[in-house]
């Protein structure tokens, strides 16, 4: 079939026929047709395998396909300006200290990484206006109260516990992690989510990183349930009447330093709580940034630039916090979800890395000798050679 080609072949592009050969060439045990080498440069892009010219006719002095639409969007995807607001992400001067050492290939384009944390932030929005339709002021808040209809409902579908989960509605797994009441905890949780969240969308790609997002909320929610059923909170929620009893008597028991009344304390230690916020899929992810950038610091309070603390070392006080935390009956914040999406990050990181899967088989470029970057680092402490000294 090549003998008979070839001559054909040759009057199409004007050079004369080269001596054929039935054996054709191998390549990743896969043939490749010597007829390629008569082609012009476009026709041999258009045949060209995924990425790269077989060695056999790269050798041959043909021009490398690196030239062609998908390598330059590929190139401009993984291109790495320090000094372009686009691919140094917000909040990198004042709050988050990037090391270049520890800065892997980026495989999606900042650009990528903005809007997809800015739809989620913007689907973060949303819910939390749905809680708070008339505002955020003391008028708008007692409207909110009274409006219990609304507030039943919102409870019933964008917050979890075990009420929730065993009468069917086991969306609130998910639909919790995207939920805020309060406009100080939305604040929180998304200056987290951008903080961690932007170089770790950069590496592992718009797919994994809402796979991420979704599986420490829903781990999370799965914790928090256990956690309650542990502690013996099953009987009913608090109702919208007792929530707006709290609501408008708390601060004025505690101006009065009144203690609350015994009935309703017993009522508060055995009702099913519920749980909502970004805190589980936020805890999830600052575990994959710390191991994938730990040489990478933080800065939790730009105003005293003394304080500058290593990524894995600011995830190991959360974790301290939440220990302390947990064991507090009256805590108003759910340890035991943190907990459970730090554990989700963890297992997703490294069973992903170790099995290479999807965007963490290109990570393996990364000079650890096909280790976790964290685990790389700290074999290094270990040897005497401390990595985070500088």
């Amino acid at each position: 079939y090549n003998t008979m080609l070839l001559p054909r072949l040759a009057l199409f592009s004007g050079r004369p026929a080269p001596a054929t050969s039935l054996q054709p060439l191998r390549w990743r045990g896969r043939a490749v047709s010597r007829r390629r080498e008569l082609l012009r440069p476009q026709q041999q892009r258009s045949l060209a395998l995924p990425g790269r010219i077989p060695p056999p006719l790269k050798s041959k002095g043909l021009p490398s396909t690196n030239t062609g639409k998908r390598e330059r969007r590929l190139a401009e995807k993984t291109r790495w300006d320090p000094n372009s607001p686009l691919d140094r992400g917000p909040f990198s001067e004042s709050f988050y200290k990037r090391h270049n050492s520890t800065i892997l290939q980026p495989q999606f384009s900042g650009r990528e990484a903005w809007v997809g944390l800015l739809g989620l932030s913007t689907l973060n929005i949303l819910v939390l206006n749905l809680w708070n339709p008339e505002g955020f002021d003391d008028d708008a808040k007692t409207d909110r109260i009274n409006n219990r209809k609304q507030q039943e409902w919102m409870s019933k579908h964008f917050t979890t516990n075990i009420t929730n989960t065993f009468e069917g509605r086991v969306w609130t797994l998910a639909t919790a992690s995207i939920s805020h009441q309060d406009f100080m905890h939305f604040a929180g949780n998304i200056f987290a989510l951008w903080i961690f969240g932007f170089p770790t969308y950069r590496v592992i790609g718009t797919g994994a990183f809402y796979g991420l997002y979704l599986a420490g909320g829903v781990a999370c929610s799965a914790t928090h349930v256990v956690h309650n059923y542990l502690m013996g909170r099953t009987a009913s929620p608090l109702s919208q009447d007792e929530i707006a009893w709290i609501e408008q008597n708390y601060e004025r028991l505690q101006s009065n330093d009144m203690p609350m009344p015994r009935a309703f304390e017993e009522r508060l230690a055995t009702a099913d709580r519920p749980s909502l916020g970004a805190s589980g899929s936020v805890m999830a992810l600052a575990a994959v940034s710390a191991a994938l950038f730990p040489l990478d610091k933080v800065q939790p309070n730009p105003f005293r630039s003394g304080l500058i603390i290593p990524l894995p070392s600011a995830v190991l006080l959360f974790v301290i916090s939440d220990l302390v935390g947990i064991t507090q009956q009256g805590s108003p914040v759910d340890h035991a979800g943190h907990l459970g999406g730090l554990a989700m990050g963890i297992i997703y990181v490294t069973a992903a890395w170790y099995s290479k899967a999807g965007s963490f088989r290109i990570l393996h470029s990364h000079p650890t000798g096909g280790q976790l970057p964290l685990l790389f680092r700290i074999r290094q402490w270990r040897q005497g050679n401390n990595p985070w000294k500088s």
